[in-house]
């Protein structure tokens, strides 16, 4: 798979991968209320007339690349996991089951940072349904002997059995 096409865009027949959308919210450190997260996903799907699970996704990987960004500028540790755990938080139950296709995207992703951000929310918030990405990736990783892989394996097989244990 590509950089930057997800498995769903590939699963769309005769469809491209999205262009990438960037969100600039207005605040230094991100988004400080419900109310302004809103209007974000308003503006995002005002501009390109998406559907609401599309306004969603879209507007949540626009937050990650912004944190991601603002992490590696000032070399802020898990700076984008724990900002990404407070946006979570605040979404609805219909807008958090929009993003469940999105962490598993990049649970199976090549992005290190976006694998280790999806793994951390779907850990904190027992996102059952993420276990079928997360299987999978740990499959993916059964032969591998480097070090980093291995660790990755076994960090996804102790969250598959945290999860099937809730």
């Amino acid at each position: 798979m590509g950089a930057g096409k997800s498995q769903r865009t590939e699963r769309l027949a005769g469809r491209g991968p999205r262009p990438q959308r960037e969100l600039r919210p207005p605040l230094a450190l991100g988004i400080a209320s419900v109310t302004h997260w809103n209007r974000v996903f308003e503006r995002v799907a005002s501009v390109v007339g998406m559907n609401e699970s599309e306004r969603v996704r879209d507007a949540f990987e626009g937050e990650w690349q912004r944190l991601d960004e603002e992490e590696r500028q000032r070399k802020f540790a898990n700076h984008t996991l724990v900002e990404l755990q407070k946006r979570y938080a605040a979404l609805t139950s219909v807008d958090r089951q929009f993003l469940e296709p999105l962490l598993a995207d990049w649970v199976l992703g090549d992005d290190n940072g976006k694998q280790f951000d999806a793994e951390g929310l779907i850990n904190h918030f027992h996102i059952v349904a993420a276990l079928p990405a997360l299987r999978t990736a740990s499959e993916s990783l059964a032969k591998a002997t480097d070090t980093p892989n291995v660790y990755r394996r076994e960090k996804l097989q102790r969250l598959i059995k945290s999860l099937e244990s809730a």
